[in-house]
């Protein structure tokens, strides 16, 4: 009898919670289904399953959900950005999932309070994740906006850095951020610290913007002609510690 009332008390929760879910997207790919709900405490449940075999089932605060193609495969891949809420920022990671051959986890990338971008350059290839470099913000906190970023694609299971589709978008970006460091240069006051704090976030993302494409530039030569404060022997060393830790 006791049994049976546990029984019965287990059967009615789950009914109630299934009452309190709510299906937020299906999707079937392959011979996959992939569905998404929220569950009664309003966190994301994700279930991955093949022939109703229940392959994953995780349950996230926060979860943004993608399907794009990230390599030369014929599938899409399974892009999840999982965020946690931390003071005033969402922190996020990006993981990415493969349907092909079998349902694996292939990679991750920590992203902090940014969120990725997906670019395809050319319309019959895969698709590529932009990723914006949250680390500059450290060494080099300032009102300017700019922030350095890499492209990634699906290699293997294995999420690589791209800088051959994406020349382009590099060069674009590189010749905009000469343009703004020669026009802050032409008011800079280096007792001025906003003014300064800026004028070495944009050296920085043209730092690390060149190196990402592996675009041939006399970066130190640059700085020694357009550096004017009297701490650029400092700035350097900052600058170099930040490619270290790359």
């Amino acid at each position: 009898m006791k049994l049976k009332f546990i029984l019965c008390c287990f059967l009615l929760v789950n009914f109630i919670n299934l009452l309190h879910s709510q299906q937020i997207f299906k999707y079937d790919i392959k011979n996959y289904q992939v569905q998404l709900t929220k569950n009664v405490e309003n966190k994301f449940v994700l279930e991955i399953k093949q022939k109703n075999k229940l392959l994953l089932k995780k349950i996230f605060p926060l979860l943004r959900l993608y399907f794009y193609n990230l390599d030369s495969q014929p599938e899409d891949e399974m892009i999840l950005l999982a965020g946690i809420i931390k003071g005033n920022d969402t922190l996020n990671t990006l993981y990415v999932y493969t349907f092909e051959d079998k349902f694996k986890f292939c990679d991750s990338i920590y992203l902090d309070k940014y969120l990725p971008e997906f670019y395809q350059f050319d319309f019959d290839e895969n698709f590529f994740i932009k990723v914006y470099d949250f680390e500059i913000e450290k060494l080099f906190p300032s009102t300017r906006k700019e922030l350095p970023f890499t492209f990634f694609y699906l290699n293997n299971c294995l999420l690589e850095l791209d800088n051959v589709a994406s020349f382009e978008e590099y060069e674009a970006e590189i010749n905009y951020l000469v343009d703004e460091i020669y026009d802050l240069k032409r008011n800079l006051n280096c007792e001025n610290e906003k003014i300064k704090n800026d004028y070495q976030r944009l050296l920085a993302c043209l730092y690390l913007n060149l190196i990402n494409s592996s675009k041939t530039f006399d970066f130190e030569n640059f700085v020694n002609k357009n550096y004017l404060c009297d701490d650029k022997e400092l700035f350097l060393k900052k600058i170099n510690s930040l490619f270290k830790s790359e």
